[in-house]
């Protein structure tokens, strides 16, 4: 047999730079490992034939029996007839009970129809054909075993030739892994980016993806705003009621916050009982109005905690996007610098960066007030 190239495909379509370390390392090396035992015998083949032409028993066919059967993924090959004319260890092991057992055609490893409605055989035939004219092909299936089990899988298939005729060399990937792996890693990236008491997104996540969005608007002339805000006299909350009952605190703001804002609206805990809100495509004035309708959410009506009724304000400042102030540190340090002059002239109110870019009014001592 002279084998068609290496049949070797790793899918991580919707896995992002963040999280392509939590993919366990073993499975890689097992896909890896067997993307390089095919190479290595396409390359070796030659040298092979010419040592012995490949009779029965000959060193080509045992060299490929023995790759065969160390691949870590089941392999089998067909005719063009698609009779399975061998089907390696771990082949045998899936789907006819072990080394002794035999795969009787297509129906021995696959339902009679693939989940699209398509009979299994025509199906594959179809996928030889493709393979036979460009040399290989690759295509979803779905195998099952004798006891029921559906193995979600996408099949290589490679044309070889051996004793005078073309032959499909056909590898399989079991997808069940590769889709919990997947799903492991946006779990991962889920928590990782998100806030673990509150729900709502966290610091990190918040300076990645504003970032990404103000240089979007910078780009294409749009408005950008921040909202920065904390709850009024919240370590009284915790030193009188206790942190249990501010944590309940911190969830039910974020709650109240996320309630009738535009989904393009990002909103995270920056830090303690500190909040940021982004606000893309806004205009500096409804920013604002944005802001006291967080204020009137959240102080509008107590919260109800247990059997405690407590009322709770928040201070908001508003900054956004100016020729002078086009950078997300210029813009959050604005929002923070009038959220610490809403502190300082009362609380509960929303104040703008044009307050604070003025000269600040006269006022007790005190930066930020807790």
């Amino acid at each position: 047999m002279e084998a068609a190239g290496p049949a070797f495909r790793l899918y991580f379509s919707d896995v992002s730079p963040e999280t392509v370390g939590a993919v366990p390392a073993a499975f890689i090396l097992i896909v890896l490992l067997s993307a390089a035992v095919v190479l290595l015998f396409t390359l070796l083949a030659p040298v092979l034939r010419a040592a012995d032409p490949g009779g029965p028993g000959g060193v080509l066919e045992g060299a490929f029996r023995q790759a065969f059967d160390g691949m870590p993924m089941p392999c089998f090959i067909l005719d063009g007839s698609l009779n399975v004319l061998y089907a390696d260890a771990e082949m045998l092991r899936l789907f006819a009970g072990g080394p002794g057992g035999r795969i009787e055609g297509i129906g021995g490893f696959s339902p009679e129809r693939q989940p699209d409605g398509h009979d299994s055989r025509d199906r594959l035939a179809h996928e030889a054909r493709r393979a036979m004219k460009a040399g290989r092909s690759a295509f979803e299936w779905t195998c099952r075993t004798p006891d029921g089990t559906v193995i979600p899988s996408e099949v290589i298939a490679v044309r070889v030739s051996g004793g005078g005729r073309s032959l499909l060399a056909c590898y399989v990937y079991d997808l069940r892994e590769i889709n919990e792996t997947t799903s492991m890693m946006r779990q991962l990236e889920e928590q990782a980016f998100t806030d673990e008491l509150t729900g709502a997104r966290n610091r990190r996540y918040f300076m990645e993806n504003a970032e990404k969005e103000l240089a979007a608007c910078v780009e294409a002339g749009r408005d950008f705003a921040v909202i920065m805000f904390d709850i009024d006299r919240f370590k009284t909350v915790n030193d009188t009621h206790g942190h249990d009952i501010g944590d309940e605190v911190l969830k039910l703001t974020v709650a109240r916050t996320f309630h009738g804002l535009r989904r393009q609206t990002l909103v995270a805990r920056y830090g303690g009982e500190e909040f940021a809100v982004m606000l893309p495509d806004i205009k500096a004035a409804n920013a604002e109005k944005v802001a006291w309708q967080i204020n009137r959410r959240i102080c509008g009506s107590p919260f109800m905690v247990g059997n405690l009724k407590l009322a709770v304000s928040v201070s908001l400042g508003v900054a956004w996007k100016t020729p002078e102030f086009a950078t997300l540190q210029a813009i959050i340090k604005n929002a923070d610098l009038a959220l610490y002059r809403a502190k300082d002239t009362g609380r509960n109110r929303v104040v703008s960066q044009d307050a604070v870019l003025q000269p600040a009014p006269a006022a007790p001592a005190a930066s930020k007030i807790a």
